[in-house]
Formats: structure tokens, sequence, C-alpha cells
């Protein structure tokens, strides 16, 4: 909330300039907020009862005001992610891709590989803030998993049935689920095409994940693509408009944690489905701090750079 707080002032000159004329803004304050903006005092008022009247409607004003920046804030913490709305209707349709039936499903199969901590040659930072500076040494880690042509063909194939089997070598560790799932021309009866497609997961205890080689990600998020929270499930738009046929790279990433404080446990993915939704595809209004509403994909942010019934 902090950022939409930052934006009160804009907000504020637009309130205080849709009062003197008729707006959208202000027809939606008078609505809400009776009194918010008094009419001007009668020219057959007689002084006093005008100065009488200014000095009763000013904290009147000021009180109205601040309800008004009340509501605005609410409104504001209500707009969510399409993840998050999706997460609120029952699926078309699901897809268990902790079972054999569902990873056959969609022409799958599960790809596993621990990684490596190591040693790296990079630069300290320039004055640019970037790495221009002198070279040093630095940490990475192995291998880089993420992209959509990563060969993983030499990787362990697991069974779906054991996603939840502790791996890595615990403490500090990092690992990498791979799947490739083709969009089935049947879900049961269901016809998947044009269709929303979300992958939902848990992993014990951190996620990140790839999609077709990208890991969309925004200023302030929280889950879909990136880390949720604390053993919290990670819920992303992995397709829209999806079309049978159609393949798509998932790449999970696990994390043990807490990071400053290794625990002496593993890492394991507790359940991985996918989830159909027959929504309509076009753009919804959403309030933003900026006090005027923005049009935005219901299925997916303008960060996530997918395309709509790409055949693989």
């Amino acid at each position: 909330m902090k950022p939409a707080i930052s934006k009160f002032s804009g907000c504020l000159g637009l309130l205080l300039v849709s009062s003197k004329r008729k707006s959208p803004f202000s027809s939606w304050a008078r609505s809400r907020i009776p009194g918010l903006f008094h009419s001007p005092p009668s020219p057959r008022s007689s002084p006093l009862k005008r100065e009488e009247t200014h000095a009763a409607t000013v904290p009147t004003a000021l009180a109205s005001l601040l309800a008004a920046l009340l509501l605005l804030s609410a409104s504001i913490a209500a707009a969510v992610s399409p993840e998050e709305l999706l997460a609120k209707r029952k699926p078309d349709a699901t897809i268990d891709l902790g079972t054999r039936r569902g990873v056959e499903a969609v022409k799958g199969e599960w790809r596993y590989s621990d990684t490596k901590i190591i040693e790296v040659d990079f630069k300290s930072a320039g004055p640019d803030g970037q790495p221009t500076g002198a070279p040093h040494k630095a940490y990475d880690f192995t291998p880089h998993a993420g992209g959509a042509d990563f060969d993983d063909s030499k990787w362990e194939v697991i069974d779906p049935a054991t996603l939840d089997k502790r791996r890595s070598n615990g403490r500090l560790a990092f690992n990498w689920y791979r799947i490739k799932i083709t969009v089935p021309n049947r879900v049961g009866n269901f016809d998947p095409a044009g269709s929303t497609l979300v992958f939902a997961t848990s992993v014990d205890d951190y996620a990140e994940i790839w999609v077709d080689g990208e890991l969309p990600r925004a200023a302030g998020q929280s889950g879909g693509s990136v880390i949720k929270g604390w053993n919290a499930e990670n819920r992303l738009v992995v397709g829209r408009d999806v079309k049978p046929g159609q393949k798509i790279q998932l790449a999970i990433f696990g994390i043990n944690g807490p990071i400053s404080n290794p625990p002496t446990n593993y890492i394991y993915m507790r359940y991985a489905k996918l989830e159909f939704h027959k929504v309509a595809g076009g753009p919804v209004t959403v309030t933003t701090p900026s006090c005027r509403p923005i049009r935005r994909s219901l299925s997916l942010p303008k960060v996530f750079n997918l395309p709509k019934g790409r055949s693989g």
C-alpha cells in the first residue's frame, strides 16, 4: 500500500478539481459521500449566515475528503491479479500432474536435477552501479535451467507420484523440476480450446516458475512466477486462449529455506496441477493508484510475453 499512498496527492488534486465541475469521479464521490461538495451560499443570504455556513462547511469537507481517500485506498487494495481472480472460481477442468494419468494426459514427463553453488569471475560495481569495476570472484549456481531450449535429456526422469519425495542435498540447497506439457484435445468432457490455463504448485519451501524460457515479473509482485511466501502456493497463468496441441515448457526452481538459516531438511513438491478456466479473454478495468482506470488483460499482465494459441 505504500506506493498507493504516495499517489494520494494526485488523487487529492483530482478530487478538488472534480468539485468545481461535473465529472465521473465527482459523481462517484457525491453518490457515496453526501455533503462532500457543498453548493455556494445563496446571494440572498446575509454576510453573517454566509460566514457561519463557511465555518460549518470546512470541517465537514475535510472529514468528507478523508473519507473519500479511505474509500480510494480500499478500492486500490481490492485490485487483484488475474491469478487471484481465477483462484476464486472453480476451474472448469483440472489435471493432476502428481499422477501418472495426469502427466500422460499432457504427454509430458517430469525431469529433475540438483544444483551446485560455484565460484565465478565477476566485477565489482562501477560508478554507474553496474559490474564495470575491478574483477573479483563471486558465487553462482549451475545449471541455469529456466530456458525453453535447455537440454534436460540427461536428467533423471522421476515418477510423478514421487514429487513429494525429499530431494536435494539439504541445508543451503536449490533444485529444478522441468516438464513440457501439451494441451490435450479433451479433459474428460471439457474442450480446453480458448480457455485460460493456470499452473498451481506448492514447493517446500519457496519456488520460482519459468514459462517457455521466461521468468515474468513486476516490481512489488508476490507469488505467480516469483516467491509467494513461506511454503505458500504459487499460481501462475501459463497460457491464454490455448489450443489443443499447444506446448508449454515449465521449469520450477525449488529453494530450501529460510535462506539465512539453512534448515536441516530438503526440498519437495507438495502438488502440481493445471486448471482450465473458460473466461472471457477481453480486457477488464482495474483501479490503480493513479486515480484513473487502465485496461488490463484478464489473463496476462503486460510483463507476460505469452502468445495466444501458439503451437510448439
